[in-house]
């Protein structure tokens, strides 16, 4: 047997395996599915499902080449995360599926019990004080502010407050929302705490929700908020699932290995 004959033994994975870039798909389970066709980069998609706009859970779903048709993303989906539609039935008295179909599950929205819970905190919102704290970041800013917009609730202002700014850019881009319920306070000194104090202080809401200028709200963020809020008269403090953005690079990929912001990390 010659030297190039012999086969070198099989290396153990590690966790920097598989780290490339991941596609994020959300997919609405009570709508028809989607195809999904590779795009010659992302070989992995990170699927968030949601159940009437809820979302119930995350699952990989490997895509080598071609498309991805509703098909088999129904059976993907289904592998992972049957039990939680099935519990979400039991939930609301009814029979649960035996599978996900291509063309999506038949829920009648109006009897729903997510969506007569979030119908009822709807029918008489609270005013909710959303407080950004931004430090140089105008860019962020700006795209975090054009997310808000977009909030499916009807009673909230927006309070950016700057920290320590070095320029006027975040106060221009209050200015370009161009709408009353935004506005723009400037904190000197330095330091988060101090940001979020001042914020508080000029905030108006039955409700205080602090956002980080780097994210990007769902538009049923603050509709969530008042939900968890009402559920009995006692709680002080509601907090909810954070998921990335993008999976497009490796420091990305391995932080949502390990857990990701719903590990604390």
């Amino acid at each position: 047997m010659t030297a190039s004959s012999v086969e070198a033994p099989p290396q153990p994975r590690t966790l920097l395996d598989g780290l490339g870039p991941m596609k994020i798909v959300e997919v609405e389970v009570c709508q028809p599915l989607p195809r999904i066709s590779f795009d010659g980069r992302h070989r992995r998609l990170w699927v968030v499902a949601r159940l009437l706009t809820e979302p119930i859970g995350t699952c990989t779903v490997g895509v080598e080449s071609g498309d991805l048709s509703p098909e088999a993303l129904s059976e993907m989906l289904w592998r992972e995360l049957g039990d939680v539609v099935a519990e979400r039935f039991a939930a609301a008295g009814l029979p649960a599926p035996k599978a996900l179909p291509a063309g999506g599950l038949d829920v009648d929205p109006e009897t729903w019990p997510f969506q007569q819970a979030r119908s009822q905190v709807l029918a008489a919102p609270p005013y909710i004080s959303v407080v950004i704290c931004t430090y140089n970041r105008p860019d962020q800013l700006r795209a975090c502010l054009q997310h808000l917009r977009k909030q499916q609730y009807p009673a909230f202002e927006v309070v950016v407050v700057d920290n320590c700014p070095a320029t006027g850019a975040a106060r221009e881009c209050v200015a370009a929302v161009s709408d009353p319920r935004y506005s723009y306070l400037a904190e000197p000194r330095v330091g988060l705490s101090r940001a979020r104090n001042r914020g508080v202080s000029a905030a108006s809401g039955d409700i205080i929700a602090f956002l980080d200028d780097d994210e990007e709200p769902d538009v049923f963020w603050l509709a969530a908020l008042a939900g968890g809020f009402a559920r009995c008269g006692d709680v002080g403090c509601v907090t909810g699932l954070i998921l990335p953005a993008s999976l497009d690079t490796e420091a990305q990929v391995l932080f949502q290995q390990l857990g990701g912001h719903c590990k604390n990390r």
